[in-house]
C-alpha cells in the first residue's frame, strides 16, 4: 500500500491479540525482541523464520531465550540461506554442535572421528559463542528490551507456537472484501447476543415483597427496603436497584411465568428505600406478596449492530466508499491507486475556506497547543482521521474545537454533524464543552434515559419538545390531553398502545422542526440508530472515546452517508466490554480505533496529543514511561494544596503518592473477593484527607471487585455524609478524574495470583484518574511476584522509597529485604525456572489459552453504552485456565514431545556446567568461612573432595562423552541426596550455602566470592 504502514509497535503493555497479529506481519530482518538490525549480530531461527540477536537479556541472549522456550534448534547466520550443520552427518541441532576454526561437528562425530576434543560448543554460557556470532556492546536506539518483562518475551514465544499450531484461528486486522468483513462481525455479534441471554438466564433471583397499585391503567408496584440495621455487616443489599433498570419479575410460587418491569423511581431516606417499578406489558391481575426479581440484560444495542451490518452487505452507498476501504483495510490493486480511485484526501471540505488560525478569539481560556492544532489540521485533510489522546491531553477539547470550525465550513444544514461517545457520561463531557463554545446542538437520549436526572439534559430533545409544546399549544383545547400523555411517557418510559399512537401523531411534527434546524446532534454511538434521527444524514461523524466501543457500534453513525470521519481515543486504555468468551478470543473486544491504529501505525492520518493538563507530573511519570514511551510532557505543573501537603502523612511531601503495603490475605464471597484490612486502611485515608481539608466529592475510590465495593459502600461509608464519595470499578472511572484517588487492590496471597487485575490497560486507567494525589493500597509482594507491569510499578515505588506500612499517622518505609523484591539486574534466572515447574510457568507468564489479557476489572460499563452500570465479574474461566495442565504452550515441556526430551537433556547438561561453576564459587566461600561452618565441616569437606575429583578428571570425561554424561547424572543424584540430608540438618550455614539461593546472607557471600 502507499500509506506507509509500519507494524512494529509492540511493548510490554500490548495485548495478546496484538502480539499475535504482530508476529503474523513481522517480516523485517531485525531481532524480534529488540529490533536490532545489524546483521553481524543477527541469526535466523530456521524453525519459525524469525530473526534474533546475540544481545544479552539480563542473563541469556535473545536467541538462546527463543530457542529454549520454543524448542527450536535450527539456526542460520548471515546471509541466512544455509543452516548451521555438522559437516559429517548434517545434524542441525545447534545445541549438539561444536566448532574448531571453521569446522563444525556434532558431539557424536567429535567422539568417533576426532581423537582430540579441542572443539568449543556453539551455544556457550546461554549465548552463541562470540567467535561464531558477535554480541553487541550497546543496544540499538530503538531497543526497549531493558523495560521488557519476561512475561512479554514468553508471550511472544508462546504466540509463535500458536501461529504454527492454530493458524486458522488467528485474529484478522484486515479483510479481503466487504462481505467477508460483514459476515465475520455478524457471527461474532450473534455469539455475543446468545451468551448475554444465556448469562442472564443463569443469574439468580432475589426475593422481595411487592405492593401493587394502578394509575389510569398503568400498573406499578412498590418495594420497601429497610435500612435501619445498616451497621450490621450482613446487611449489604443483596440486589442493587437503579433508575430505568429493567427487571424480570416472577411470583415465588410460579417462576416459569415472568413479567418485565422497569424501575421508574427510587426514594431514599435515613431508614428506608422505596423502589417503584412499572409493568408495561402486564396482562394478568397481580396481588401483593413475595416475588422473585433479577436484572434483565437487553440486547437491543447488538440487534442494531447486526441489522446495520446486514444492510451494509447489500448496500454500497451507506457511506463514502474510500472510508469503507480504509476500514476494511484490504490490499488495493495498483491500477486503482494509479487512477487515484482510492484516496484518503478530504473532498467534502473546500480547501480555500479552511481557517488559518485555529484558536477561538472569543474564548480566551480555550487555547490550543501545537499538537492539538496539528490534529485538527489533519482532520481537515483526510476523510478518515485517528487522534490518539492519552489521559488528560484534551481529547474532548479538540473534538469541540473541531466541531466549532466545521460548523462554519459545512455545506448545508440538511447534513448534520454527529458527535458521539460509547457512554452517556462521555456524552455529558461533550455537552459541557459545546455549551462553553455556545454551539447549537440537540442531545438525543434513549427512551429509558429521558426522565433521568443522572445525565446532563441540556438541550435534550425531550426538553426542547416540552418547550415547543408550551409555545404551539398555548390556549389550545388538546394541550391538556397532550401534557398528560407526555407526563406518562416521561414517567413510565413507555406508553400503552392506544396512548402511544395519539402521542406519536402530536409529537412527530415538533421533533422534525427541532432537528431540521439544529446542525449538531450528540448522542451515544448506539443511539445514532434511534428511529427519531434515522432519516437524517450525518456528513461529518466525530466519535470520542472510540476505543471503548465495539467496532460494529462505531459503524452505526457512518451509515448516515458519512463523508468525513474522525475517531478519537487511546488504545492503551480500556476497550469495549464483551461478555462472550468465544467472541472475545476471536477479536470482538478489539475496537475499530485499536485495529486501525495498529494496522496503519506510522500513517500520516494518525495524530497524537502529547501534552497533558490533568495530573501532577510525579503521578504521570510511570504511565508515561511504560505506556507512552516517555513522549508525554506536562503543560504546567499542577499546584498541590498546601494544607493537604503539610497535614496529610505523605512519605515525601514533594511526591503526592505512595504504596500502602498490606499483608492480610484476601477472602472470597459470591465469586468475588474482598480484603478487610485494606478497607480499614482506605477508611483511614479518607478521614485523613478530609481532616486535611479535602472535600469528599474530590475523592474517588477504585477497587476491582464488586464485593469490596459493596462492603466499602455499606459497611465503611454507609452514612449520608459520604454520599459525595465516589466508589467505583476502573470501568466506572474511565473518562473521569478526581483530585485524589485511592486504589484498593484487594488480592493478597502467597502465590502471587492476582487474576484479571493484571491487565495493563486497567492499571493505566487507574493510575491516571488522580490530579493531585494517588494512594495505592495492596500487598506489594503479591503483586510483584509474577506480573511484569505490576512488578515494574512496585519497583518504581520501591526505588523512590514510597512503599510504606504501619499506622497512617506513623508510616514506616518497607525495606527491600522485607519485601524480597529483587532489582531487575539481580533477578532470579527466568530461563532456569522454566525447567523446574510446568504449572508454575503457566502462572508465572500469566498466559491465556482462550482469551486476551484484557479481562474486565470488576464491574464494566454495558457494551456500546446507553448506560454505565456494572456487571458482576466472573473469574470461573480464569480459574479453570489456571488449574489446567499446560498443553505444549511453552516448548520443551511436553512429555510426549521427543524433541522436547532431547532438548531438555542437552539443556540440563548446559545448566550442569553452570552449576559446576557455581559450585566452585561456593567452595571458595566455604574456605573463607571455615570456622563458621565447623558444625557442618565434615559434610563440606566431603562435598569439596567430590568437586576436586570432578575437576581432576575433567579431561578424561571430555574424551568419553557417554561416561561424562553418566558421571554428571550420578553427581546430580548425589547432590540431590546430599540436599535432602541438608534439609534435616539444623546447621543454618549449610542451608544458606547449598539450598536457599534467595537467602540474603547467601547473596552477600556470593558477591564476596566474585570479588
Amino acid at each position: 500500500m502507499s500509506l506507509g504502514i509500519k507494524r512494529n509497535d509492540i511493548n510490554d503493555s500490548t495485548d495478546d491479540h496484538i502480539v499475535l497479529q504482530f508476529l503474523k506481519d513481522f517480516k523485517a530482518v531485525k531481532c524480534l525482541y529488540c529490533f536490532q538490525e545489524d546483521k553481524k549480530f543477527l541469526c535466523q531461527c530456521k524453525n519459525c523464520g524469525y530473526y534474533f540477536c546475540n544481545n544479552f537479556h539480563r542473563k541469556a541472549s535473545h536467541i538462546f531465550i527463543h530457542l529454549k522456550q520454543c524448542d527450536h534448534e535450527k539456526v542460520a547466520l548471515n546471509p541466512f540461506e544455509e543452516e548451521l550443520a555438522c559437516e559429517n552427518c548434517r545434524t542441525k541441532d545447534i545445541f549438539e554442535l561444536s566448532f574448531k576454526e571453521k569446522k563444525i561437528l556434532c558431539d557424536e562425530c567429535i567422539k568417533t572421528n576426532d581423537g582430540e576434543n579441542t572443539y568449543k560448543k556453539i551455544i556457550e554460557d546461554k549465548k552463541i559463542n562470540n567467535d561464531i556470532l558477535m554480541c553487541p556492546d550497546v543496544p540499538p536506539a530503538a531497543n526497549r528490551f531493558d523495560s521488557y518483562s519476561e512475561s512479554l518475551i514468553a508471550r511472544i514465544n508462546n504466540k509463535i507456537l500458536k501461529l504454527k499450531e492454530k493458524e486458522a484461528n488467528t485474529i484478522s486486522i484486515n479483510y479481503k472484501n466487504k462481505n467477508n468483513y460483514c459476515t465475520r462481525y455478524i457471527n461474532l455479534l450473534e455469539q455475543e447476543q446468545n451468551d448475554v441471554k444465556k448469562e442472564n438466564d443463569e443469574e439468580p433471583f432475589f426475593e422481595y415483597e411487592l405492593k401493587f397499585s394502578e394509575d389510569g391503567g398503568y400498573i406499578t408496584a412498590e418495594i420497601k427496603i429497610d435500612k435501619k440495621n445498616k451497621k450490621d455487616k450482613k446487611d449489604i443489599p443483596k440486589f442493587q436497584f437503579y433508575q430505568n433498570q429493567l427487571l424480570i419479575v416472577a411470583k415465588t410460587t410460579n417462576l416459569k411465568h415472568t413479567d418485565i418491569a422497569k424501575v421508574i423511581n427510587i426514594d431514599k431516606d435515613k431508614n428506608k428505600e422505596i423502589v417503584t417499578i412499572y409493568f408495561g406489558e402486564l396482562t394478568k391481575s397481580n396481588y401483593d406478596g413475595k416475588y422473585m426479581i433479577k436484572e434483565k440484560e437487553t440486547t437491543e444495542n447488538i440487534d442494531r449492530m447486526i441489522k446495520g451490518l446486514e444492510n451494509l452487505k447489500d448496500n454500497d452507498n451507506l457511506f463514502n466508499n474510500n472510508i469503507l476501504k480504509l476500514i476494511i483495510a484490504g490490499e488495493f490493486d495498483e491500477e486503482q491507486e494509479k487512477q487515484n480511485k482510492f484516496s484518503n484526501e478530504n473532498e467534502y471540505l473546500n480547501k480555500s475556506d479552511l481557517p488559518q488560525k485555529l484558536n477561538i478569539p472569543k474564548f480566551e481560556n480555550f487555547q490550543l497547543n501545537k499538537c492539538q492544532e496539528n490534529a485538527i489540521k489533519n482532520c481537515f485533510k483526510n476523510k478518515l482521521t485517528l487522534i490518539r489522546g492519552p489521559p488528560g491531553t484534551g481529547k474532548t477539547k479538540v473534538l469541540s474545537a473541531l466541531a466549532y470550525h466545521l460548523l462554519k465550513l459545512k455545506k448545508s444544514f440538511n447534513d448534520k454533524i454527529f458527535l458521539g461517545a460509547p457512554s452517556n457520561r462521555a456524552v455529558d463531557n461533550i455537552s459541557y464543552y459545546l455549551q462553553k463554545l455556545e454551539l447549537p446542538f440537540v442531545r438525543v437520549l434513549s427512551p429509558g434515559k429521558e426522565s433521568s436526572e443522572e445525565y446532563d439534559r441540556t438541550n435534550s430533545l425531550d426538553d426542547l419538545i416540552s418547550k415547543q409544546i408550551e409555545k404551539e399549544f398555548e390556549n389550545k383545547p388538546n394541550l391538556k390531553r397532550f401534557k398528560e400523555l407526555r407526563e406518562k411517557k416521561l414517567k413510565y418510559g413507555k406508553l400503552k398502545e392506544e396512548d402511544r399512537k395519539k402521542y406519536k401523531e402530536m409529537i412527530k411534527s415538533i421533533e422534525e422542526q427541532i432537528l431540521s434546524k439544529t446542525p449538531i446532534i450528540i448522542a451515544t454511538i448506539n443511539n445514532s440508530a434511534d428511529l427519531r434521527i434515522k432519516d437524517y444524514d450525518f456528513s461529518i461523524v466525530i466519535l470520542d472515546e472510540a476505543t471503548q466501543a465495539i467496532e460494529s457500534d462505531c459503524l452505526l453513525p457512518l451509515y448516515h452517508k458519512a463523508q468525513m470521519v474522525v475517531l478519537i481515543g487511546d488504545e492503551k486504555q480500556l476497550g469495549p466490554t464483551v461478555v462472550s468468551l468465544e467472541a472475545r478470543t476471536r477479536g470482538l473486544e478489539i475496537s475499530l480505533f485499536e485495529r486501525l491504529s495498529f494496522y496503519y501505525n506510522g500513517s500520516d492520518f494518525i495524530s497524537t496529543l502529547n501534552e497533558q493538563y490533568r495530573m501532577h507530573s510525579s503521578l504521570y511519570e510511570f504511565s508515561n514511561i511504560h505506556f507512552y514511551e516517555n513522549q508525554m510532557i506536562t503543560h504546567a505543573e499542577i499546584e498541590l494544596d498546601k494544607n493537604v501537603k503539610n497535614n496529610f502523612p505523605w512519605p515525601n511531601k514533594e511526591i503526592p503518592t505512595f504504596f500502602y503495603h498490606s499483608e492480610e490475605n484476601e477472602k472470597k464471597e459470591n465469586k468475588s473477593y474482598y480484603n478487610e484490612k485494606e478497607m480499614y486502611y482506605v477508611y483511614g485515608i479518607v478521614h485523613q484527607l478530609e481532616k486535611a481539608g479535602v472535600n469528599l466529592k474530590d475523592i474517588g475510590i477504585i477497587t476491582p471487585y464488586k464485593t469490596q465495593k459493596l462492603k466499602l459502600q455499606f459497611e465503611k461509608f454507609y452514612k449520608e455524609k459520604f454520599d459525595d464519595l465516589r466508589i467505583e470499578s476502573v470501568d466506572g472511572f474511565q473518562g473521569m478524574e478526581k483530585e485524589y484517588i485511592i486504589i484498593s487492590c484487594v488480592r493478597s496471597n502467597t502465590f502471587g495470583k492476582i487474576g484479571f487485575v493484571h491487565s495493563p490497560k486497567r492499571l493505566n486507567v487507574s493510575l491516571t484518574r488522580a490530579k493531585k494525589g494517588l494512594i495505592i493500597v495492596g500487598n506489594a509482594e503479591c503483586f510483584s511476584q509474577k506480573n511484569g507491569i505490576w512488578r515494574d510499578l512496585i519497583q518504581y515505588y520501591q526505588k523512590k522509597k514510597l512503599i510504606v506500612k504501619g499506622q497512617l499517622s506513623k508510616l514506616e518505609p518497607v525495606s527491600d529485604n522485607e519485601l524480597n523484591i529483587q532489582e531487575i539486574e539481580e533477578e532470579e534466572d527466568f530461563i532456569d525456572e522454566l525447567d523446574i515447574d510446568e504449572n508454575k510457568i503457566e502462572k508465572l507468564l500469566n498466559l491465556d489459552k482462550k482469551t486476551s489479557s484484557d479481562l474486565a476489572w470488576g464491574m464494566a460499563p454495558a457494551p456500546a453504552g446507553d448506560d454505565d452500570e456494572e456487571y458482576e465479574e466472573i473469574e470461573d474461566e480464569k480459574i479453570k485456565e489456571d488449574n489446567e495442565e499446560p498443553k505444549n504452550e511453552i516448548i520443551g515441556l511436553d512429555v510426549k514431545n521427543k524433541k522436547g526430551k532431547k532438548r531438555k537433556k542437552s539443556l540440563d547438561e548446559e545448566d550442569g556446567k553452570e552449576e559446576s561453576k557455581k559450585g566452585d564459587k561456593k567452595n571458595i566461600i566455604e574456605d573463607e568461612n571455615e570456622e563458621e561452618n565447623k558444625k557442618g565441616g565434615k559434610k563440606n569437606r566431603k562435598k569439596n573432595e567430590k568437586k576436586k575429583i570432578e575437576d581432576n578428571n575433567e579431561e578424561e570425561v571430555r574424551k568419553d562423552g557417554k561416561k561424562n554424561n553418566k558421571k554428571k547424572e550420578n553427581n546430580n543424584k548425589d547432590n540431590e541426596k546430599e540436599e535432602k540430608k541438608n534439609k534435616k540438618n539444623e546447621d543454618k550455614k549449610i542451608k544458606e550455602n547449598f539450598q536457599d539461593e534467595e537467602n540474603n546472607k547467601d547473596k552477600k557471600s556470593k558477591k564476596k566470592g566474585k570479588k
